[in-house]
């Protein structure tokens, strides 16, 4: 048919399509010295995915975008080709000084609408020391699962593993499968609040679903990836209600389902028990290596990242809520005599919690000073997808060695 003219299996094409890329060359037209390249990314997106859903494809797909520039022309623009003109900033955003903002971030929503409705994922390579756009595209990767990676030029030996692995199959690489969905099931008296992670809400109502409280992507038990891979993670928010008795446990269940690239359709259920504690007491988790600072620190990072993606202006008041929070966990979970700040004590279990808070507080996922927001979207979309481990690194970096020479 008409899609035929566009879209052919790869086996018809490889050789075409390899000498195409190998005969790549830059771009021949000339531009004034006084002026930007023109690139017409938004455009490019939108047609790409116009191609892959008259494609009928009844399996996963992905757009893959190599971002060598400013979006200058055409939908989603962030900047016009004018050198006098400069890209936005973080104050510029701030202040409503910026005018592309708001039209490319509803173009970049909408289309992200419609990677996720036919279940393709977005995926974001860029490549320049300048801004391209990412604060504005990248609800096309957070929505779909996408990859998104930020390197300074496309010659470098990070990018190049990065990409060789990005298809690979094997032990050591990504394992990517396709057409995800996790659902969360809660036995009485648990309720699920939220996620945080690269996801789309499906939307479905249940019991399981708190009322109350929200965070992150709310009011769903289940949530939509267009990919996912085995070391993509997700921050799930739960709340008590109600008084359960003693010797009674909590149950979680996580239900993901997915497609593999050979087309097999998987389920995957994992249940999960969760004692109560005697009496209800916050004490009975001193001690008995039951809390996890690690983890605690990198769900509070997402949470605090996850609220200033919904206000940008509202990063005194996401200080204030880790403060907070440092400060009820010291109320519950420490030892000391009022007005006497050298008899607080913390088991081995809490220490390192209010350190991690420390220098979350002044990391670059809340700190904007000399970040140009593609780089802290970037920091951002990183953090909300990493594993435990690399959270924790990414919040307090790790010391490998130093000298005093």
């Amino acid at each position: 048919g008409l899609i035929g003219r566009f879209l052919v299996p790869l086996s018809e094409c490889e050789l075409n399509l390899t000498s195409i890329i190998e005969e790549l060359t830059p771009d021949p037209w000339e531009k004034k010295y006084d002026e930007r390249p023109m690139h017409c990314t938004g455009s490019a997106l939108d047609v790409s995915l116009k191609m892959l859903q008259l494609s009928g494809l009844h399996s996963g797909g992905r757009v893959i975008l190599f971002a060598g520039g400013a979006i200058t022309k055409g939908p989603g623009l962030i900047v016009s080709r004018d050198l006098n003109e400069n890209i936005r900033s973080h104050n510029d955003i701030k202040t409503d000084q910026a005018p592309f903002y708001a039209a490319a971030c509803t173009f970049y929503e909408g289309l992200a609408e419609r990677f996720v409705s036919s279940g393709f994922a977005c995926d974001i390579f860029a490549g320049c020391l300048d801004q391209v756009g990412i604060t504005e595209m990248s609800c096309c990767c957070k929505r779909t699962g996408g990859f998104l990676m930020m390197v300074d030029t496309f010659k470098t030996p990070v990018f190049k593993s990065t990409y060789r692995r990005f298809f690979a199959q094997g032990e050591e690489d990504l394992n990517t499968v396709y057409n995800a969905t996790l659902e969360v099931q809660t036995s009485r008296g648990t309720k699920v609040v939220g996620i945080i992670g690269a996801c789309s809400s499906l939307q479905k109502a249940s019991a399981s679903v708190s009322e109350e409280v929200e965070v992150g992507q709310a009011r769903t038990c289940a949530w939509q990836m267009s990919t996912l891979t085995e070391r993509t993670t997700f921050g799930v928010y739960f709340d008590t209600c109600g008084v359960a008795q003693e010797g009674q446990e909590r149950y979680v269940q996580f239900i993901t389902s997915y497609q593999t690239p050979e087309g097999k359709h998987l389920l995957r259920v994992t249940t999960i028990a969760h004692h109560i504690s005697p009496g209800g007491e916050p004490q009975h988790h001193v001690g008995n290596n039951v809390f996890d600072q690690d983890a605690a620190a990198v769900l509070v990072a997402r949470q605090a990242v996850d609220m200033l993606e919904k206000n940008s202006n509202n990063v005194n008041e996401v200080m204030r809520w880790i403060d907070r929070t440092v400060i009820n966990l010291v109320r519950h979970f420490g030892k000391y005599q009022p007005d006497e700040p050298a008899s607080l004590r913390l088991e081995s279990d809490f220490t390192l919690f209010p350190i991690f808070m420390y220098h979350l507080r002044r990391s670059e996922f809340l700190q904007i000073f000399n970040s140009s927001p593609d780089e802290t979207t970037f920091f951002r979309a990183t953090l909300i997808r990493e594993s435990c481990s690399n959270g924790i690194i990414m919040i307090q970096p790790t010391l490998h060695s130093y000298s005093f020479h």
